[in-house]
């Protein structure tokens, strides 16, 4: 009889235990599921965050790509239009004529309008590049107009007036700063070529478990 009971009672706590394993397995399958599961939530929210900041990305680069090219077009003009200007050889009427028509030809996108956008979509390395074109063009400006009044008075005055005198030195004194507005405006132009041509990629989708590469999250 005790024979019996004990191996009922052996039977039972089988049973039990075998039923408490099946239900601790149950609960951590469970578990381990909803784990899993919002891994791949959270792995797809991620994904979801990144392709929109991609896109944003994208249209503000698309901008940024925009004002580059007709920066391009404003600073080579004004190249073209203070070297002409500050040139000391002439040619015949024709030859100057044409380089008058093929200068009047070319209509680059306004300064100001560019500078604005620039500010806007334009990288910290453009920026800085931009002020300094901007601040030895106007040094540059300032010294051709300072010039140019000298030269319209001395042609009004007496052949041996001081006036001309102070108009070579003038001449003189503004070839340095076109020289720095032009090293400034070819600054300009390699920053942004550079930054043209150095986009960096977008940031790599995070895989469904969970994990990024390299690093399991936390």
């Amino acid at each position: 009889m005790d024979a019996t009971i004990t191996a009922a009672w052996i039977g039972g706590g089988a049973v039990i235990l075998s039923g408490g394993w099946t239900a601790l397995v149950a609960v951590t399958t469970t578990r381990n599921a909803r784990r899993t599961n919002q891994a791949t939530l959270d792995a797809a929210a991620k994904n979801t965050a990144r392709a929109l900041d991609a896109a944003r990305e994208d249209r503000i680069w698309d901008k940024r790509a925009d004002a580059y090219v007709d920066a391009l077009y404003v600073i080579r003009h004004r190249q073209e239009r203070r070297g002409d200007r500050t040139r000391t050889i002439r040619f015949h009427k024709a030859t100057e004529d044409r380089r008058q028509e093929r200068l009047a030809s070319f209509k680059p996108p306004d300064e100001i309008s560019m500078e604005m956008r620039l500010l806007a979509y334009a990288s910290e390395s453009v920026l800085a590049a931009t002020r300094a074109a901007g601040e030895a063009n106007a040094k540059a400006e300032s010294a051709y107009l300072y010039w140019k009044g000298l030269i319209q008075e001395s042609q009004l005055s007496a052949p041996d007036a001081p006036i001309r005198d102070q108009a070579t030195a003038a001449r003189k004194a503004m070839q340095p700063a076109v020289d720095e507005a032009t090293r400034a405006d070819e600054a300009l132009l390699d920053a942004v070529r550079s930054d043209l041509h150095s986009r960096p990629s977008q940031m790599k989708a995070v895989p469904v478990d969970g994990t990024e590469r390299g690093r399991s999250s936390s």
